[in-house]
């Protein structure tokens, strides 16, 4: 089963076995985390990426800007600005310094909830 299938409400170790059945034995790297990321924001399924980023940091992959941002990104797709900005500042307690890029992905999530405020507050951070 895919991750689409999921029902809301899922919990990481249901998501921890439909991964472990798409992926077999092989481990993500970042690239290919970066990018099922990306899928997963592009088909607006935000809560899913937050989980699958979630899922694969306690299988020990490290944190990098790019998955932040992809993560960050999904979030905007779907107007989920809260999401965003928790996620920002969460990635404050990883070794991935927060940059251009991932600041800019939390402030066009806010932007297209028309959330002005928080953008704003952003660039103030």
């Amino acid at each position: 089963r895919g991750l689409k299938g999921l029902r809301e409400g899922f919990s990481l170790d249901e998501l921890a076995v439909v991964l472990h059945y798409n992926l077999g034995d092989r481990r993500l790297d970042g690239r290919c985390a970066t990018s099922l990321l990306q899928a997963l924001g592009q088909a607006k399924e935000s809560t899913v990426a937050i989980a699958v980023l979630k899922c694969l940091r306690e299988q020990s992959l490290e944190m990098d800007a790019f998955l932040a941002s992809a993560t960050i990104n999904a979030c905007r797709m779907t107007s989920a600005w809260v999401q965003a900005l928790h996620h920002l500042h969460d990635i404050a307690s990883t070794r991935v310094e927060r940059n251009t890029i991932t600041y800019n992905a939390a402030v066009s999530a806010c932007e297209r909830a028309k959330e002005w405020q928080q953008a704003l507050q952003l660039l103030h951070d």
